[in-house]
């Protein structure tokens, strides 16, 4: 039996396939294999195992935006926790937490008041974690719709635990 929901967007210029289905990872690559030997005229490549789906290291940037489409029902996303794993040696780590009142850079403005960035610089830090709140567009029903999700380098979220509260089905991981 198929999946109940699907939904596929294919990005030429970056070569991504974003594809949500019902069903779990069976159905997701059937579909996958589906899109680029019907679509691609090519067989898809297998999935690396040291594949690194989360690229947390844009976080830092203040510039950062996240690619959000109408149809997608996200009005803001802010990033609410970024840890902060510091390169070279030692296993320290940074946590920075938003005040959820402040404004939607908040964390950027403790970024900036709290690291030395002569110290510290960009290059020695990596981003391990975010935590990022999402607000929905309100539909005029009730309180506006809000979620939560973690996310971890290289490949960890908490995203399938939180399919009840999402408008659409995160893909199975």
């Amino acid at each position: 039996m198929g999946p109940q929901f699907a939904k596929v967007q294919f990005d030429p210029v970056d070569g991504t396939l974003d594809l949500y289905a019902r069903g779990g990872k069976p159905v997701r690559e059937a579909l996958q294999t589906i899109f680029c030997r019907a679509l691609l005229v090519q067989e898809l490549p297998p999935e690396s195992p040291n594949s690194h789906p989360y690229e947390l290291n844009g976080l830092k940037s203040r510039s950062f935006r996240f690619a959000t489409e109408p149809e997608d029902g996200i009005e803001e996303v802010r990033i609410r926790k970024l840890r902060l794993s510091i390169l070279g040696g030692a296993k320290r780590r940074i946590m920075l937490e938003a005040d959820p009142t402040a404004g939607p850079d908040d964390i950027y403005d403790m970024l900036d008041e709290c690291l030395n960035r002569d110290n510290l610089p960009d290059a020695l830090i990596n981003v391990t974690h975010g935590l990022l709140h999402f607000r929905w567009h309100h539909t005029g029903q009730g309180r506006q719709k809000t979620s939560t999700i973690d996310v971890s380098f290289p490949n960890t979220s908490n995203l399938m635990s939180k399919r009840e509260e999402l408008p659409w089905s995160p893909r199975s991981t």
